[in-house]
């Protein structure tokens, strides 16, 4: 499992994410045009991660140096910053449960028997990004503060948006007509360190979430494609992690 359990928080480090500010500056705190700010509050609004919410169906498929692994997962999110993730085979059968919260990462392998354990700190290590940057694996914009600049304007249909977190640049470029990412780059600078996502086919709901995305790795050489199947919210169940019986219990790290 120590071979394996990276690869497999790296796949979550791009599906599961913790919310930030829900707040940005409004326009005469700023020196950008109007229709700008207009364009990224509504972004920030259009959150998934600003309630309550179950992909009750998704798929993730992930290929690099010689391995491909697709499997079928399932994901409960509970303000503030609460997670359950399934992932499972194509049978059904499933394989790792995780639970994430804003100081805790606790994985069931079922695999291998074994409860694994750690904190956000960890995950970071394992996944090369901050923890508050996940909610862009499937589709939500990250904001940071007052950094935040942009590009553009939306004569040209998008802009795009500069924001940091803890040395890494987030560069997002957003479609002004339905205020939603269409793509995002997250960066420390050097060379071939970044990540490209690709958000593609969003839905016309209150969330606008995109039914693929598409994931590079540069650095790791590892693509990822996510499949948001069926999501519901805003979702009123509860989330429960139930330690494997009789597992041995080992440090994620």
């Amino acid at each position: 499992m120590q071979r394996l359990a990276p690869h497999i928080c790296l796949i979550w480090a791009f599906l599961v994410s913790c919310s930030s500010s829900r707040n940005i500056p409004n326009a005469s705190g700023l020196n950008s045009p109007e229709e700008p700010v207009k364009v990224v509050e509504r972004t920030i609004e259009n959150n998934l991660t600003n309630r309550d919410f179950f992909i009750s169906k998704g798929k993730i498929s992930t290929s690099g140096e010689g391995n491909v692994i697709s499997l079928y997962f399932t994901m409960k999110y509970k303000l503030p910053d609460i997670y359950l993730i399934s992932l499972r085979s194509k049978t059904g059968i499933e394989a790792f449960r995780i639970f994430i919260n804003q100081d805790t990462v606790l994985v069931n392998d079922r695999i291998n028997k074994t409860v694994l354990y750690g904190n956000t700190y960890d995950f970071a290590r394992i996944a090369g990004i901050p923890l508050e940057l996940l909610k862009v694996s499937f589709g939500d914009s990250f904001y940071g503060g007052p950094k935040m600049k942009w590009e553009g304007n939306c004569t040209n249909e998008e802009i795009i948006v500069n924001d940091y977190l803890l040395g890494m640049i987030i560069k997002t470029t957003i479609l002004c007509r339905i205020a939603k990412a269409k793509s995002a780059m997250l960066s420390t600078g050097g060379p071939q360190e970044f990540i490209n996502i690709e958000y593609k086919k969003h839905r016309d709901d209150i969330n606008r979430v995109p039914k693929i995305v598409e994931i590079q790795d540069f650095k790791r050489e590892i693509k990822i494609k996510i499949s948001i199947l069926k999501v519901e919210t805003p979702w009123y169940g509860n989330i429960d992690f139930v330690p494997g019986s009789g597992y041995k219990i080992k440090p994620l790290i």
